[in-house]
């Protein structure tokens, strides 16, 4: 309801790109330890990236450790 819908689908679209760019040589090369160590990094990179989008734009830390401040 902040109409920062945008900017989440712009993230989210970049990192299954880079997930999908970065699994396949990772596959060639490690297996499924590639394929997961992949995919734990771009959904590490997203949730950061997420959480930044969120505290810029609005002001809000979201993540566990401004709960637990409050």
């Amino acid at each position: 309801m902040t109409g920062l819908q945008d900017t989440n689908a712009r993230i989210l679209a970049v990192a299954t790109c880079l997930n999908l760019l970065l699994n396949y040589p990772a596959i060639r090369a490690f297996g499924l330890v590639g394929a997961a160590v992949t995919t734990a990094a771009m959904i590490a990179l997203k949730n950061g990236w997420t959480w930044f989008a969120v505290r810029k734009s609005l002001g809000i830390n979201s993540s566990i450790f401004g709960a637990l401040r409050s």
